[in-house]
């Protein structure tokens, strides 16, 4: 599991433009990122500084949270239906791929 600083560093040290009119400015137009923020979150030990930060919050909870645009699959092939039944709870917009 990566921790959300690992995560942006590689794209804040990504070099800019040679041009002297961008220079210094990063090239980074988009990112797509994968994940899940129904897993499990994050495990901060100290309670107070979790609840007080929210650093309880996985990065993807975080991001939904305040509104950046995402796309939210409506289906799965992964697990055989009568599987994906047990967690259809969570995944209420979830169906399922032919096979």
């Amino acid at each position: 599991q990566m921790t959300e600083i690992e995560t942006f560093i590689p794209l804040l040290l990504q070099k800019g433009e040679t041009d002297e009119s961008v220079a210094g400015k990063s090239r980074l137009k988009r990112i797509c990122m994968l994940g899940d923020h129904h897993q499990l979150p994050p495990v901060v030990k100290n309670a107070c500084l979790a609840k007080f930060s929210n650093f309880d919050q996985s990065l993807f909870t975080r991001l939904i949270r305040n509104g950046v645009p995402h796309i939210q699959l409506d289906k799965q092939g992964r697990a055989r239906p009568s599987l994906a039944s047990l967690y259809s709870w969570r995944y209420e917009q979830l169906g399922n791929l032919k096979h």
